[in-house]
C-alpha cells in the first residue's frame, strides 16, 4: 500500500504591476497608489481579506466614473487576485478575463501578459493544468517581447509549477532553473527562494530526496532571512516530505507541525489542508493509523472548502490506505472508488491533450492500482479485472469516445449485477489478462459460460516488476536484440526519456535493477507466465492482455522444459488492452481500412488480422 504525499503549494507570484487601494483623505475620495513592496500601511490593509475587495471595488467604481480604461483593467486584476487569495478561483478567473479584454482593447501588451499570468495561476488552482500551461506560455512570450525580466522569471516559475503538477518533473526543473537564474541576476531574493523550492520539489518527485533536502534548506534560509512567514511554512512542509521519504518520520512530523502552525497563522487554508494530509502520512508511517485517518479527514474537509479536486482525490486515497491498514476493507474500497472518480474528472478537463493526460495518470496511478489490488484481495475478481482494465484503457477509450461514441460512459463503480454480466458476456473464452502485484503476477483467465478464473504466480526475493524487467533485459541479450535502440523520430526519444513512471507498471518499485538468472530467459518466461495456466489452456488459440515489462515479452518464443516454443502449440495474439465498458446497443467503428459492427462492448482491433471472437452474427469484420 502506498499513500500520496502532498507537496505544499508553492506560492504562485501574482503579476499585477501595481496595487491600488481606496482611502479617505481629509474627507475627500482619492486613489492612493502603492508599490508592490507593500510598505505603505494602507496598502497592507487594502490587501487583507474582504477589506481589500471593498477598496478595489471602490477603486474600480471611480475608474469607470472618470473613464480611465487602464485603471479599470488594473482594478479588475486586483479584484481577481483578492478573490484568489480567498480561494474563490472561479470568480478570480472572471475578473482576470475582464482585465485581459481591456488590456487587449488598449493594446497594452504588458497588461495583457499580466492578465495571462494571473489566469494561468487561477486555472492551476482549479486543477485545469492544460489551460494553465497555455496562459503561462502566452505570458512568457509577451514578457520576452517587452523585455520584462522579472515577468519572464515569474512565467518560467509558474510553468515549472504547472508541469510539476502534470508529472513532467524534468521539464519543471528546466523552467525552475531559468527562474533561479533570472532571480539571481535581478537580485530578487524572494524569487530565488521560491525557485529553490520549485527545484527541490521536482527532485523530490524524481526520487532524489537528499538533493531535495538541500534545495529546501536553501529555500528555508531565504524565507527566514526575508521574514516571509508563508514561504517559511512551505519550506518546512517540503522538508517534512523529504525526511518522510528518507524514513525519518519523527523529524517529518516536527516540520509538518511547523508548517501547520504557520499556515493557520497566515490563514492559508489550502496550506493548512496539505499540512494535515502530510501529518496523516507521517503518523501512518509510525503505525498510528487512527490518527492518520483523523488528519486525512481534516485535509479532505479543507480541500472541499477550497474546491481543490486533486487534493480531494489525494485525501480520499490516503484515507483509503489508512482504512485498509486498519482492516476496514469496505470503507477503503469506497474511498479508492471515489478517489479514482475524482481523478478521472480532473483528467477529463484536459480534453484532447494526451501528453498531459498521461502525465497526470502516471502521477496518480497508485490510486488505480490500489483499487484493483484490494478488490482482488477481497475475492472480488471480476470487479478487480474491470477496475484494472478501465484504468489502463483510458487513453484508448478517450479516443473511441471522441470519434465514435459521444455518450458519456458509465461511472467507475460498475459493481451492479447487470453491468457485471454484460461485461463478462463480452469476453472471448481464450483471453488472459495479466497484471503485476508487488510480489507476484495476477492472471485472469476467461473460460466458457462467463467463467472467470484468477491465478496468482508468486515471485520471491525481489519485487515482481523488478524481476520482470530484469528478465526482459536478459531476453534482449539472449536473442541478440539491442535494448538501447533509438527511435528515428527524436521527439519520441524525448518523450520516452522524460516519462518518469510507466503507465502500466506499479509505481513503487525500482525499474533499472539487473538480476542474474541461472536458466534461459525464454524458459523462465514460460515458467512464469504459461506454467501457472497450464491446466486452463485447452484451446489452440490464446489472446494475452499484458502490462508493464510483459508487454514486450516474446510470447511466441517462450520455451518449455522440452525446448518446444509456445508458438508450436498455440496460435498467439497479444493486444495492449481489451475495453470492458458497456456502450450503446450497436456501434459502428471504422479505423483506417478496418471496420466493425459491435454490439454490447467495444473491442480493440488487431492490425492485419481479423478478430473473430464476437458473440453475435451482427459482430463481423467487413
Amino acid at each position: 500500500m502506498r499513500y500520496i504525499i502532498l507537496n505544499p503549494i508553492q506560492e504562485q507570484k501574482f503579476v499585477t504591476k501595481t496595487d491600488y487601494v481606496y482611502v479617505q483623505q481629509n474627507n475627500k475620495n482619492s486613489l492612493h497608489k502603492t508599490g508592490s513592496d507593500g510598505k505603505d500601511k494602507t496598502a497592507k490593509i487594502g490587501r487583507s481579506g474582504n477589506l481589500a475587495i471593498d477598496y478595489h471595488e471602490q477603486h474600480l467604481k471611480i475608474a469607470k466614473e472618470v473613464g480611465d480604461r487602464s485603471e479599470e483593467g488594473i482594478g479588475y486584476g486586483n479584484l481577481g487576485n483578492s478573490y484568489h487569495r480567498l480561494e474563490d478561483f472561479k470568480k478570480a478567473v472572471d475578473y482576470h478575463e475582464r482585465h485581459l479584454k481591456i488590456a487587449k482593447d488598449a493594446r497594452d501588451r504588458s497588461g495583457e501578459g499580466m492578465a495571462y499570468g494571473n489566469l494561468g495561476i487561477a486555472y492551476c488552482s482549479l486543477g485545469d493544468f492544460k489551460k494553465a500551461v497555455d496562459y503561462h506560455e502566452r505570458h512568457l512570450k509577451i514578457a520576452k517581447e517587452v523585455r520584462d525580466r522579472p515577468g519572464e522569471g515569474m512565467a518560467y516559475g509558474n510553468l515549472g509549477i504547472a508541469y510539476c503538477s502534470l508529472g513532467d518533473f524534468k521539464k519543471s526543473i528546466d523552467y525552475s532553473e531559468c527562474t533561479l537564474k533570472i532571480a539571481k541576476k535581478v537580485g530578487n531574493r524572494s524569487g530565488e527562494g521560491k525557485a529553490y523550492g520549485y527545484i527541490g520539489k521536482a527532485y523530490y518527485c524524481l526520487g532524489d530526496f537528499k538533493k531535495a533536502v538541500d534545495y529546501h534548506e536553501s529555500e528555508l534560509i531565504i524565507a527566514i532571512e526575508l521574514g516571509d512567514r508563508p514561504g517559511e511554512g512551505l519550506a518546512y512542509g517540503n522538508l517534512g516530505n523529504s525526511y518522510h521519504r528518507l524514513g525519518d518520520f519523527k523529524k517529518a512530523i516536527d516540520y509538518h507541525e511547523h508548517h501547520l502552525k504557520i499556515a493557520k497563522e497566515v490563514r492559508d487554508r489550502p496550506g493548512e489542508g496539505i499540512a494535515y494530509g502530510n501529518l496523516g502520512n507521517s503518523y501512518h508511517g509510525l503505525g498510528d493509523f487512527k490518527k492518520a485517518v483523523d488528519y486525512h479527514e481534516r485535509h479532505l474537509k479543507v480541500a472541499k472548502e477550497v474546491g481543490d479536486d486533486t487534493a480531494i482525490a489525494s485525501s480520499l486515497h490516503n484515507i483509503g490506505v489508512s482504512f485498509q491498514s486498519l482492516g476496514s476493507f469496505d470503507e477503503a474500497i469506497d474511498c479508492y472508488r471515489h478517489s479514482v472518480a475524482t481523478f478521472n474528472d480532473v483528467r477529463s478537463r484536459l480534453k484532447c491533450n494526451d501528453e498531459f493526460k498521461i502525465s497526470l495518470r502516471n502521477l496518480h496511478q497508485v490510486t488505480y492500482v490500489s483499487l484493483w489490488r484490494l478488490l482482488v484481495k477481497q475475492g472480488k475478481f471480476s470487479e478487480g479485472l474491470i477496475s484494472a482494465e478501465r484504468a489502463r484503457a483510458q487513453a484508448l477509450n478517450d479516443l473511441i469516445e471522441l470519434k465514435y461514441s459521444p455518450v458519456k460512459q458509465q461511472a467507475e463503480s460498475g459493481s451492479g449485477t447487470e453491468t457485471m454480466q454484460n461485461v463478462l458476456s463480452c469476453l472471448p473464452s481464450k483471453i488472459v489478462f495479466i497484471a503485476i502485484e508487488q510480489q507476484g503476477v495476477i492472471f485472469w483467465v476467461c473460460q466458457k459460460e462467463n467463467d472467470l478464473k484468477l491465478i496468482r504466480k508468486q515471485i520471491s526475493g525481489v519485487g515482481a516488476y523488478t524481476f520482470l524487467q530484469s528478465l526482459m533485459q536478459a531476453t534482449y541479450q539472449e536473442v541478440g536484440t539491442r535494448s538501447d535502440i533509438k527511435c528515428e523520430d527524436r521527439s519520441l526519444d524525448t518523450a520516452r526519456d522524460e516519462n518518469v513512471a510507466n503507465e502500466r507498471s506499479p509505481p513503487d518499485e525500482k525499474q533499472n535493477r539487473s538480476l542474474p538468472f541461472e536458466k534461459s530467459a525464454l524458459r523462465i518466461w514460460y515458467d512464469t507466465i504459461i506454467e501457472p495456466l497450464q491446466d486452463l489452456l485447452l484451446d489452440s488459440e490464446l489472446v494475452f492482455v499484458p502490462e508493464g515489462p510483459v508487454c514486450l515479452a516474446p510470447f511466441a518464443a517462450f520455451m518449455d522444459s522440452n525446448s518446444k516454443y509456445l508458438c508450436e502449440s498455440f496460435r498467439i495474439r497479444v493486444i495492449p488492452v481489451h475495453i470492458l465498458i458497456p456502450v450503446q446497443p450497436i456501434t459502428t467503428v471504422t479505423v483506417g481500412r478496418f471496420s466493425w459492427v459491435i454490439r454490447g462492448c467495444k473491442m480493440l482491433p488487431i492490425k492485419g488480422q481479423s478478430y473473430n471472437s464476437f458473440h453475435s452474427p451482427e459482430k463481423k469484420c467487413r
